[in-house]
């Protein structure tokens, strides 16, 4: 497959792949294969990457079985890192509507609604069409965006990506954009994050909710919670094989990077964060109506700060300030938005649609 235009073969047991077939279907599988440059072998929980051209490789061993899916796509993340350095990549998931040419692009944080409107948009018949699912892969400064149409939605570790994935749905949506597409005059929503750094997670019945970390790897040696002074943690343990701490708010972009710094020098890093347990709905009421809020391109870039992926630290990346400078560059032609979701799920994305495709001129950065 192509992830991002970097050929990426996988390989492994049968099992193992027969998963990872029905995630990563999606993803461009050029006639003939270029020569890969990056090769992913599970064999069990256990996947050596290397990289043939110039001679690299490392491991990766997961602590349950059904968490091969979500490793994969963090190697698939730390593959574009090593190789494309001037590729930045945030979360969110992309459109493109077919008889404009006009694409969409909706980031912010887990449970905002990304995966619901962007249903609600192919399902409406309009003409949308998926590019990219999870990950925005954007070369910096050529103003163009990758396909990165994996199946399914992984959000946390507490719950089955192998399960969820296979039977999520996507691979219905045989119609997916096979190449990269042009961000002139490209929309960028933003929707409404549920809450701030600072803020703890409240749940419908007004009890507070621990904001939860996971990490690779299990607390073992010299990879301890005491590892992070200063960082006020109410608990701290091990499931699924994978170590976790327990904050009592939700922690600012910097302590999260500090957090995952920290961990790398130990072997380890963050592989989810998100606010409550699997059973708590933490959306706050949604309102009546959706409403829909033009931003100054300023004020959007700023805001995707919060989603930007940062790759391994091992990676030859570009530092986080002259990201921006090249983003803004790729993104000069944007409209920038903040959409709050109301009323039905259908009713949300009939609102933003009619906004996307009625946008006028768009300001430049």
């Amino acid at each position: 497959m192509l992830a991002a235009g970097v050929p990426v073969v996988l390989t492994g047991d049968k099992d193992v792949l027969s998963v990872l077939a029905g995630v990563y279907h999606l993803f461009p599988t050029p006639n003939p294969f270029p020569q890969p440059e990056a090769l992913l072998d599970w064999r069990g929980n256990r996947c050596e990457i290397s990289y043939p051209a110039i001679g690299k490789r490392f491991h990766l061993t997961v602590g349950k079985s059904s968490f091969r899916v979500a490793a994969s796509l963090i190697l698939l993340h730390q593959v574009l890192a090593e190789l494309r350095p001037g590729l930045c990549l945030l979360h969110g998931n992309a459109l493109i509507h077919e008889p404009t040419g006009r694409v969409l692009l909706l980031t912010g944080d887990s449970g905002a609604g990304k995966t619901t409107l962007t249903r609600c948009l192919i399902d409406s018949g309009a003409g949308w069409v998926l590019l990219a699912e999870d990950t925005l892969a954007i070369p910096l400064r050529e103003g163009l965006i990758h396909p990165f149409p994996r199946s399914g939605s992984l959000k946390r570790p507490d719950r089955d990506p192998s399960q969820a994935d296979a039977k999520a749905g996507w691979q219905s949506w045989e119609c997916v954009w096979p190449e990269p597409a042009s961000l002139q005059g490209a929309s960028i929503v933003l929707l409404s994050h549920r809450m701030g750094a600072g803020q703890t997670p409240i749940n419908a019945a007004g009890e507070e909710q621990p904001f939860t970390i996971w990490f690779s790897t299990p607390f073992a040696g010299p990879f301890q919670p005491s590892l992070f002074p200063g960082v006020e943690i109410r608990r701290a343990g091990e499931r699924f094989g994978f170590g976790y701490l327990e904050l009592p708010a939700k922690p600012s972009l910097a302590l999260l990077g500090e957090i995952d710094r920290l961990a790398r020098q130990e072997g380890a890093m963050i592989l989810f964060q998100h606010a409550g347990d699997s059973s708590t709905d933490l959306m706050p009421e949604r309102p009546a109506n959706p409403s829909l809020e033009t931003l100054k391109p300023s004020q959007g870039l700023t805001s995707l700060a919060s989603v930007i992926r940062r790759p391994s630290q091992s990676a030859p990346s570009l530092p986080l300030g002259r990201v921006f400078i090249d983003l803004a560059a790729s993104l000069r032609e944007c409209s920038f938005w903040r959409f709050t979701p109301g009323g039905t799920p259908h009713r949300s994305a009939r609102v933003l649609e009619d906004a996307v495709l009625g946008a006028g001129p768009v300001a430049t950065l």
